[in-house]
């Protein structure tokens, strides 16, 4: 038991975690679709690769046991005691401090900065949103020798010794982190290539995951490119074969040196590997746009790939205990633009690939990705009926047969979306995810009558404004007062 780095338990009714710190060397726990409402045990280790808690009946109380712990991977959907907070997801980034990735999703220093200032700004309000966890400035002795007497494995070590824990996070860290967030994805999947060989047929080198993330240092566009071929393999039910094609007409990897790495092989991955791979290059994009550097992916699609990533994370966690329904069947109506809009970047993709008109009349996934982009269910029917007429007019070419096609598909795909988008879909965005998308985020406009908003007056000895009135000028003076020596509001010096 002292040597298991992986335990996966889902759905086996469990409702407790005590005892679990006996596996000293474990890095990755699965306990989703359990009855967990108790995390002791849990809170022994000192730093944990991922933890899968969704599905089950934890609540604020017992994530606060895991303040201390550096988690690199935390999944928490679905515990409705959870989910039922509008502002879950800055609770949990206010109450865990060391954590790095919340479903999915990487949390920065910009995020963490915007967390703190909604806190603070809420205060001034007439129904401030508290915080579930205040930090207790005199922990108990057990706390405060978590680091001597906690359980870590040797992973846990390693992270230790190349990640700076006692420093205060900025971007710097940020890159740090989804660089190795990288490192651990691409020695999870050996470790599973290892034990499930006939899941695997990838021949890459040792460090194929970071070579990819690091492209984005020199080719944004073609990383951007690959980010939205992968998510629509995860998304839509498209033929390797195809997104192979794709990827090398594309020429993706043409400044990438990944040794022996074949297209397919990437999209052979199992599905919660390439989920893994997409929240890494996400997370490089989100700090790309933290440091307001141009990431490529203007801010609709950089939405679109950003909850669809969520709602992936969640059917992976289905899938492990066996629930095939509907993919996205519960977010259909709330992200419906963002799949739409998704659905249409892919299909200017496949487009330019001479192998798509021969998998747009016979298969399934692609006639359904070709369908939610033009938003008409009777597309499939409409282009073999344009490819008929071009075939019988024996004065029409081959290549203005696919030129007239795919300028159809694309001008209804254009039409469509700005259809779709012609009101904002923020109305339907969870409470606590609308705030962190705001361009500023915070604060908000401050009451004229607050502290703060006269301390610039009071600092420097001047006389507050009356609410209401205008601000005053330089000298602290009104400006319907007296000017100079004259009398009061005659205006004369």
């Amino acid at each position: 038991m002292s040597e298991v780095g992986g335990l996966v338990c889902s759905g086996n009714f469990i409702d407790s975690l005590e005892g679990i710190e006996s596996a000293t060397q474990l890095w990755n726990i699965d306990v989703n679709h359990n009855n967990i409402k108790c995390l002791d045990g849990l809170d022994k280790f000192v730093a944990m690769g991922t933890i899968n808690l969704s599905y089950n009946q934890l609540n604020f109380e017992e994530i606060r046991k895991l303040k201390h712990q550096h988690i690199l991977e935390l999944n928490l959907q679905r515990n409705p005691k959870l989910q039922k907070d509008p502002y879950y997801r800055l609770h949990i980034v206010d109450m865990l401090p060391n954590l790095w990735m919340l479903d999915g999703r990487i949390i920065t220093s910009a995020e963490r900065l915007q967390t703190a200032r909604f806190f603070q700004e809420s205060e001034l309000d007439r129904d401030p949103i508290r915080r579930k966890y205040i930090r207790d400035p005199f922990p108990t002795t057990n706390l405060r020798e978590i680091n001597i007497r906690g359980v870590y494995g040797h992973r846990a070590v390693d992270m230790f010794k190349k990640i700076p824990t006692q420093t205060t996070q900025n971007t710097d860290t940020d890159t740090l982190r989804i660089e190795y967030l990288a490192t651990n994805v691409q020695r999870d999947i050996e470790i599973h290539k290892e034990y499930n060989r006939s899941c695997y047929r990838i021949a890459a080198p040792n460090k194929w995951v970071l070579d990819i993330l690091g492209m984005r240092d020199y080719d944004k566009e073609r990383c951007n490119m690959f980010l939205i071929v992968l998510i629509g393999s995860l998304v839509f039910d498209l033929p390797t074969q195809l997104l192979s094609d794709t990827m090398e007409v594309a020429d993706i990897f043409k400044y990438a040196h990944l040794g022996h790495l074949r297209n397919t092989d990437i999209f052979s991955l199992p599905r919660r590997a390439r989920c893994r791979l997409a929240t890494i290059l996400t997370a490089s994009v989100k700090l790309d746009k933290d440091k307001r550097e141009r990431g490529g992916l203007y801010d609709k699609l950089y939405l679109a790939i950003y909850y669809m990533l969520s709602e992936i994370t969640k059917q992976n966690s289905s899938d492990s205990v066996g629930q095939q329904n509907n993919r996205f069947h519960n977010a259909a109506q709330t992200f419906k633009r963002y799949r739409c809009l998704l659905a249409s970047e892919i299909v200017q993709f496949l487009v330019i690939v001479p192998s798509f008109y021969e998998f747009v009349v016979k298969d399934p996934g692609v006639m359904h990705v070709v369908s939610v982009a033009t938003g008409n269910p009777n597309i499939i029917a409409e282009v073999k009926k344009r490819i008929n007429q071009c075939v019988a007019s024996e004065i029409t070419s081959v290549r203005n047969m696919f030129t007239s096609v795919t300028q159809y598909l694309l001008n209804t795909t254009e039409y469509h979306i700005a259809v779709m988008f012609n009101t904002s879909p923020r109305k339907s965005m969870p409470a606590d995810t609308r705030i962190l998308q705001e361009v500023r985020a915070l604060p908000k406009p401050r009451p004229e009558s607050s502290p703060v908003y006269n301390s610039e007056y009071l600092t420097a000895g001047r006389r507050t404004p009356q609410p209401g009135l205008s601000r005053t000028r330089e000298g602290g003076r009104p400006r319907s007062g007296r000017s100079g020596s004259g009398r009061p509001g005659s205006g004369r010096p």
